[in-house]
């Protein structure tokens, strides 16, 4: 019977685990350790003052409110996901649903009680209120805005646009105004870079799952739109995330090329830095072209494909903060 239980337990556990999407919280993770060594060290004259116990707090606040986000969002999907997802029968076979309210509430108050604690090391309140706010947000999306015409995008892609401004928040106490606001305006442009990408991939996944969100009455632009119009929207938004990060390179580059007389031009790690994002961005571009031309034979395979090359420019474009020239 003990024996039992424990498989019974840990199957449980594991699904949670799976539920709560380890893969992107990973993601987070890496990006504000990114942004901390590889952007703030160099950015900063003393280099990151911020003690590292006190920056694990604030990334797992945030890694914390991603998984309760994750969970509270299948609570509320288990319709959807049924006919999006069949694939996925965690929830009321492993894990009962009742238990992902539970696992989310003390997810929830895990992370605010470690944003408390971090505001109150640093003196820097936003990361208390910031934190506040997004669970609360979480919880709205999940319950009513998933379903509503774009806004649900907006709001997911805005809170993965915040990951490079919240591993920047613990080191502002110490920072001089200079300072500060290099930290802003280069979490401004790392946020920027998530924000577009995270809004293709969302648009990409609500084509994909049109059958289910048009049975649980979701109002998406997917369900609304269709799929072709749709797909004509986000390789339009692709374009412009192409276009604008391209630029950004292009003016780096050409900010740095005048330096090469005095021997301090760009090196070749910075070169990759700029160009392996635009890179997987152009490729997801293409995939995106071809899911327009494929769209009455095989756009779940092609959108599938674009979405994966879209994460892959997420990762990409986080990790360009170890070498990107400033």
């Amino acid at each position: 019977m003990l024996s039992s239980k424990t498989t019974k337990a840990s199957k449980e556990l594991l699904g949670l685990i799976r539920i709560a999407r380890p893969l992107n919280l990973g993601i987070a993770a890496m990006a504000m350790v990114a942004m901390r060594y590889g952007l703030h060290d160099r950015l900063l004259v003393e280099g990151v003052q911020c003690r590292p116990l006190i920056f694990t707090e604030s990334m797992l606040v945030m890694v914390l409110l991603m998984a309760a986000g994750n969970l509270i969002n299948d609570y509320f999907d288990i319709r959807e996901d049924r006919i999006n997802h069949p694939e996925r029968k965690l929830i009321g076979q492993d894990v009962p649903r009742r238990n992902l309210i539970k696992a989310h509430a003390t997810l929830s108050i895990a992370a605010l009680a470690l944003a408390a604690q971090v505001a109150m090391q640093t003196g820097v309140w936003t990361v208390s209120i910031l934190g506040t706010f997004i669970a609360v947000l979480l919880w709205w999306y999940s319950s009513s805005l998933k379903g509503r015409f774009v806004w649900g995008n907006l709001l997911v892609a805005g809170l993965t646009g915040l990951v490079p401004l919240w591993a920047a928040l613990p080191e502002l106490a110490g920072a001089t105004y200079s300072e500060q606001w290099d930290l802003i305006r280069w979490s401004i442009a790392f946020g920027g870079m998530a924000f577009g990408v995270s809004w293709v991939r969302e648009v990409i996944k609500d084509i994909r799952d049109i059958p289910g969100d048009t049975a649980a009455g979701h109002h998406t632009m997917a369900v609304e739109w269709g799929a072709k119009r749709s797909i004509r929207a986000t390789l339009t938004g692709q374009w412009v995330v192409l276009l604008l990060y391209g630029s950004a390179g292009l003016w780096w580059s050409l900010s740095f090329s005048g330096a090469q007389q005095t021997g301090a031009g760009l090196t070749l790690s910075e070169y990759v830095a700029l160009a392996v994002p635009g890179l997987s961005m152009a490729v997801t571009t293409v995939l995106l072209s071809r899911a327009k031309r494929a769209h009455e034979e095989g756009t779940n395979t092609s959108l599938r494909n674009a979405d994966f090359a879209a994460k892959v420019s997420l990762i990409v474009g986080f990790l360009a903060a170890l070498a990107v020239p400033i």
